[in-house]
């Protein structure tokens, strides 16, 4: 289940919760920052595909994150 902070004017960005959930399911004492600014531009040219694009290449919108880190994190 995915819960999300609602601030009232403050609309969040898609990519980064998936990002944050991403590691704070990994629990790990990883410096997500250093991790993730290589990757900040697959992360969101595949955000940025339709839902049928995504499907064509086998990659489910709420799993983007655990693809774009595939070789490093496993879960």
């Amino acid at each position: 289940m995915t819960v999300y902070l609602s601030i009232p004017g403050v609309r969040p960005d898609p990519v980064q919760s998936q990002i944050d959930l991403f590691f704070a399911e990994l629990g790990l004492g990883v410096n997500p920052e250093r991790a993730v600014a290589p990757r900040l531009g697959e992360l969101k040219r595949l955000h940025a595909m339709s839902d049928a694009r995504l499907e064509e290449i086998g990659v489910p919108r709420d799993q983007i994150t655990a693809h774009v880190f595939r070789d490093r994190f496993h879960r």
